[in-house]
């Protein structure tokens, strides 16, 4: 069976304990009181990434808009104007209009106020046909007075009829101006002073021509889209957009693909400084260049698990690296201690808290042994370590055959049958393994395709070039994208890295040692960039001679410590190096210098020379470079114990709860007000109408969040939702709060035998009035459980909804969950933070 490291590392600690000694994960720096265990990622939420900018900001998801109308509401209220809430956004209000770019491509938002342009002003009226008189005297005096005139009557005339096309509105020529550097003056003068409606050329006999300005050009319509004269010049604002893209259970390349994709825009377009996990909850910057920000947010309407937001224009865009690291929010549940299982739950709730303190205080001391993990060496039996030797080798055929290998037990899975409660089932390994069978049996290529799933691109790619040339390895090797070519050979360097280290570590302890290899001041690394399967942004190994865009770590000159340094201080073992194996590296002068050679010359590691890294082909010879032999955190993390009762739980927010709960806090005040103004009116014509808004929202809340779990948890399951609401108000409107939530995930879509609310169909369907809940604390909103009312009590508020009574959630054990807080340079992986705390 395929191996997906990403759940049994988590799940199951003696297949964890095995794939980690298969790639040399042998030694930890803390010896711990208590190991103990724990499950990853029970939720992709509780694995959460927050990405850190090069000066120290970690990144999260805080200016959220769901549409152009909300967004231009918050940039003009930014920019201290007044828009009516409801009111529509359109060129016609005066907080739109700003002076457009000099090559005529608005870069600003609605709202935003750009610098004074000489002699350009806004229209005063509401009316989008007419306009103030332009004024600019340093035109006049480039031009003339006369005509200075005809351009501004030119000018009214478009204004009057903006939607007619820019052709027949004619065009008008100016007189030839000899002298380049004046034309270039009254081209720029020309835009800027009528607000870019008038586009100006020069024909070949050297006379400025003046046409109406197109509308189809690349964002020159303003930020609203229709047009607005006042959109900030780009040059003041900067070249590229940056926002921040939150996103879930996806891939960072997918993610970005997927925006690309419904924008219009290739996605090389669109750049990062680095990729995040997949199974996860992830906050990072992306940039883009000269786009509308308010064109960009239907978006969070449109992709799920897909959110952004954060708008702010730079002069440079993202490049891989170009991060300071990421912040790990990890939430690990099920934790189980050694030797503590007859210790009373309280007992081992402080046992945890002692151990999770004095781990995490240890690792801030010593740091830990800087491995690469386990997901560096693939998912599947046949690792990419064992690829990339196979290259080096000049074994393409080997190396092509691995690729397209597959679990032959995976073409007997009825994938019909409803798993088992607990059983994961990988249902793309079992269309890629039928597809792969189908391909060596009948060597049909177009049939294998149609079975291949999305995301199998490398095995797509290989096929269709087989197909065409069967005995031509290295071409189908070659049409494999150049990142991921590059991504074998550099797992072969991590595997080899990580039984130095480990060598090492066995060896000489934390003690620096002569011969040792420290990174001297001065030295100047290279641009680091990531590899794209990779969760934690893993450095790879940078090759100057292929031109490689990948970045192992730092490739500096390396210094060999001598017993002067040792006696003098100079360093410590955090300023100790390894190399990755290649041809422009120096390797260490001691006992370590000669493992090198003496693993890498067995058998079953390749009996490779790693003095001979050069190839026959150019770019899979390798020049090495140099890892930190220590890790360590950016700031101090910290870590603690929580109990909990469901595993479905969400017991940290992400951004997107904390985004749902601060529009829900708005919302609640907007309908309060409502409600309080609503009470004055006589008639009260409108009081039932905002109950019915408020619980169609929650229908449509409470579906999404249905399927996402659904998504989560399996095809099969169904969630159901037990809620408990509390009367909170006496006037007879409909305020309540939630004071219980219980989630049944019901396997293979069986109804619970539990009473339950599906999916918060009816919000006042689990209400008690505040004589039945009977504590203050309840009606003040706290998160404790209301009893459970009696078979009569029915909601007494005035909705009309059905009433129905309120179900006991059903209490389950109590469970242990460890929720822990750190940073780590972009080069460091969190797994092997997480097992150094284990122990």
């Amino acid at each position: 069976m395929a191996t997906h490291t990403a759940m049994t590392q988590g799940n199951d600690p003696d297949v964890r304990g095995l794939i980690e000694r298969n790639v040399g994960i042998l030694h930890f720096v803390s010896p711990k009181e208590h190991a103990w265990n724990g499950v990853t990622r029970k939720r992709y939420t509780d694995f959460q990434v927050h990405e850190i900018t090069k000066d120290g900001k970690v990144v999260k998801l805080e200016d959220f808009s769901m549409n152009s109308r909300e967004y231009n509401r918050k940039e003009a209220a930014k920019a201290g104007k007044t828009q009516a809430p409801n009111a529509p956004v359109n060129a016609t209000t005066e907080q739109s209009a700003q002076p457009v770019a000099a090559n005529g491509a608005s870069n600003a938002t609605a709202g935003q106020t750009a610098g004074a342009v000489s002699g350009a002003a806004a229209p005063e009226s509401k009316d989008a046909n007419v306009s103030k008189e332009p004024k600019s005297e340093f035109l006049v005096n480039l031009v003339g007075q006369s005509v200075f005139d005809d351009l501004t009557n030119f000018y009214n005339k478009i204004c009057q009829d903006p939607k007619m096309k820019p052709a027949k509105h004619g065009s008008m020529k100016l007189p030839v101006i000899e002298d380049r550097q004046m034309r270039t003056k009254v081209h720029a003068e020309i835009r800027e002073t009528f607000s870019g409606k008038i586009e100006t050329s020069t024909d070949q006999n050297g006379n400025i021509v003046a046409t109406a300005s197109g509308s189809n050009k690349r964002w020159n319509k303003g930020s609203n889209g229709r047009g607005d004269p006042q959109a900030p010049n780009p040059k003041k604002l900067g070249k590229f957009l940056h926002f921040t893209m939150y996103k879930e259970n996806r891939d960072s390349m997918e993610a970005v693909g997927n925006i690309a994709r419904i924008l219009k825009e290739h996605p090389r377009n669109f750049s990062t400084a680095g990729t995040k996990d997949r199974r996860a909850t992830t906050s990072q910057r992306v940039s883009v260049k000269s786009r509308d920000p308010s064109k960009m947010l239907f978006i969070n309407d449109r992709i799920r698990d897909i959110k952004i937001g954060d708008f702010k224009f730079e002069e440079r865009d993202l490049y891989l690296g170009c991060l300071k690291g990421n912040e790990f929010t990890i939430v690990m549940k099920d934790c189980v201690f050694r030797d503590c299982e007859n210790e009373p739950f309280e007992k081992l709730l402080e046992i945890a808290q002692s151990t999770i303190d004095d781990a995490l205080e240890r690792i801030h001391e010593r740091g830990f042994i800087n491995y690469f993990g386990t997901q560096r060496f693939g998912t599947f039996e046949i690792g990419t370590n064992k690829i990339g030797l196979k290259i080096l080798k000049d074994d393409f055929e080997g190396a092509v055959m691995d690729l397209l290998s597959f679990d032959a037990s995976l073409l007997a899975v009825d994938t019909s049958v409803v798993p088992r409660p607990g059983e994961f089932v990988r249902y793309d390994d079992i269309a890629r393994a039928k597809a792969l069978s189908k391909f060596k049996e009948t060597g049909n290529a177009e049939e294998a395709c149609k079975e291949l799933p999305r995301r199998a691109n490398l095995e797509f790619g290989i096929i269709k070039h087989l197909a065409k040339q069967p005995k031509d390895f290295v071409g189908a090797f070659m049409s494999i994208p150049r990142n991921m070519r590059s991504m074998y050979l550099h797992s072969y360097q991590s595997l080899v890295w990580n039984f130095v280290a480990s060598k090492r570590w066995e060896l000489y302890g934390d003690s620096i040692v002569k011969g040792d290899l420290v990174l001297v001041s001065g030295s100047q690394p290279v641009k680091p960039t990531v590899d794209e399967d990779d969760e934690e942004n893993i450095h790879l190994p940078k090759d100057s001679n292929n031109n490689d865009d990948d970045d192992f770590g730092v490739r500096e000159e390396a210094h060999v410590v001598t017993e002067e340094d040792i006696q003098a201080g100079r360093f410590t073992i955090r300023d100790v190096v390894l190399p990755c194996p290649g041809s422009d590296i120096v390797y260490p002068d001691n006992e370590i210098g000669k493992y090198y050679v003496e693993f890498m010359g067995k058998e079953e590691n390749g009996a490779l020379d790693p003095y001979d890294m050069q190839r026959r082909q150019k770019e899979f010879s390798l020049t090495g470079a140099y890892r930190k032999f220590i890790g360590t955190f950016i700031d101090r993390p910290t870590g603690s114990v929580r109990s909990y009762a469901h595993d479905n739980d969400q017991l940290v927010p992400t951004d997107w709860d904390d985004i749902q709960a601060q529009r829900e806090a708005q919302r609640a005040k907007e309908q309060q007000e409502r409600q309080e103004r609503s009470a004055t009116n006589p008639d009260g014509k409108m009081s039932g109408w905002f109950n019915i808004q408020e619980d169609d929202r929650r229908i449509a809340e409470a579906a999404r969040e249905t399927e996402r779990r659904k998504a989560e948890a399996g095809e099969d399951t169904e969630i159901r939702f037990n809620d408990t609401w509390v009367q909170t108000s006496l006037d007879g409107s409909n305020k309540r709060i939630k004071v219980d939530k219980q989630v049944n995930v019901v396997e293979g879509g069986e109804p619970s035998a539990e009473p339950h609310v599906d999916a918060e169909e009816n919000v006042t369907a689990s209400v008690v009035s505040n004589a039945a809940a009977g504590t203050d604390s309840q009606a003040a909103g706290t998160k404790e459980q209301a009893p459970a009312p009696a078979d009569d009590a029915m909601d007494v508020s005035s909705d009309t909804s059905p009433k129905l009574p309120a179900a006991s959630p059903v209490p389950e054990a109590p469970k242990i969950a460890i929720i822990l807080k750190f940073s780590l340079p972009s080069s460091e992986y969190a797994t092997i933070v997480l097992r150094e705390l284990q122990g």
